[in-house]
């Protein structure tokens, strides 16, 4: 069973971003989804923020879950 589509958390980002590997997850899926206040609480840390320099360069579908 192949998975094209994951909606992430703010953990698993910032840990995959820890060790640098957060490039694997538009390599394992079609579709990343981060929802709209997970990208909130990440980018708050400031662009010098690890997590928040990743999120910009990785290739990913931002959604308001209402």
């Amino acid at each position: 069973m192949t998975i094209d589509k994951v909606v992430v958390d703010a953990s698993p980002l910032v840990l995959l971003s820890k060790i640098d590997l957060a490039n694997l997850l538009p390599k394992l899926f079609t579709e990343v989804v981060v929802p709209e206040a997970v990208w909130q609480e990440i980018i708050s840390g400031g662009e010098n923020d690890p997590t928040a320099q990743t999120l910009s360069s990785l290739r990913v579908e931002r959604v308001t879950v209402t």
